[in-house]
């Protein structure tokens, strides 16, 4: 389903929206249409294949996992050093040292961390996710109008 010109989410945002909500069973009500049913059904497939591309790409010959090669060094100063303080972005491999980045880290972070750029558009869906389960009385509806718009 192709969402039309003006649309409140973008593409990406309504399909993790989609797809959370049919990991957590709540597009079984009779209320949601089978369309977006069926999108959100097809959309965690797609996820599932994607992730198992992702490993078999991911593992050698033998099943082992391989070593990714990064050494491309810091985006900000170029250096590839310090690799005590050097960050790498969970989802596009860019590499910053702690101190680099405007404002700098003290220490490297726990779990994963998004480069600024993706941080924002990480927010940006976590917010709308956590404000659908805030509204869960319509959500559902809310949803279906929302990627109808």
């Amino acid at each position: 389903m192709a969402s039309k010109t003006g649309s409140f989410l973008k593409d990406n945002e309504r399909q993790k929206i989609l797809i959370d909500l049919q990991k957590k069973g709540e597009l079984k009500s009779n209320n949601v249409p089978e369309s977006v049913k069926r999108e959100a059904s097809d959309l965690v497939q797609q996820q599932q294949q994607q992730q198992q591309q992702q490993q078999q790409h991911q593992c050698g010959e033998n099943g082992e996992r391989e070593q990714k090669q990064y050494g491309t060094g810091c985006l900000a100063c170029g250096e590839d050093d310090d690799h005590a303080n050097l960050l790498l972005c969970e989802a596009c491999n860019a590499e910053y040292h702690t101190y680099c980045l405007e404002p700098p880290l003290r220490a490297v972070p726990n779990g994963d961390w998004y480069c600024c750029k993706l941080r924002k558009r990480k927010k940006r869906t976590d917010w709308l996710i956590n404000k659908m389960e805030i509204i869960r009385i319509d959500s559902i509806y809310i949803i279906y109008i929302i990627c109808n718009l």
